[in-house]
């Protein structure tokens, strides 16, 4: 460090980047930036897929027969291979559409800020300055 009175002796010095460098990095950016809003955005869907109130329940035939829900009148169908799908009760199709309509707003301003961060992370990270300048002391 210099002291109060003395000023600096050295010069500034202009160093270029590689322009190519850059370009090779914005295409990279631009890839990860989407693959991870892509992969990371998709609580809403999620959310969706989960809680779909007109899928069936998987139940193995071993669990319950078909003569137990034909008593009750739960529809349901069976595949070729012996496993039952019956059909959600209104409660449980109750709770999906509860937690659709709660969950939604969340998972929308979850993949929002999750694309918002990321997207603006790598285009500030962009934004550097083609050229540097730095002082070089004598």
């Amino acid at each position: 460090m210099l002291p109060r009175n003395v000023a600096p002796t050295g010069s500034i010095e202009h160093c270029p980047r590689d322009a190519e460098l850059g370009r090779k990095m914005e295409s990279w950016k631009l890839v990860v930036m989407l693959l991870v809003v892509v992969a990371v955005s998709s609580c809403t869907e999620e959310l969706w897929k989960k809680t779909n109130p007109k899928e069936y329940v998987r139940v193995d035939s071993s669990e319950l027969t078909e003569q137990v829900l034909q008593s009750k009148g739960i529809a349901f169908e069976r595949d070729p291979d012996g496993t039952l799908y019956m059909e959600k009760s209104d409660l449980r199709k109750l709770a999906d559409y509860t937690l659709r309509a709660f969950g939604t707003p969340v998972t929308i301003a979850l993949d929002a800020a999750t694309a918002v961060v990321v997207c603006g992370a790598l285009l500030s990270a962009s934004t550097m300055p083609e050229e540097e300048y730095r002082y070089v002391p004598k």
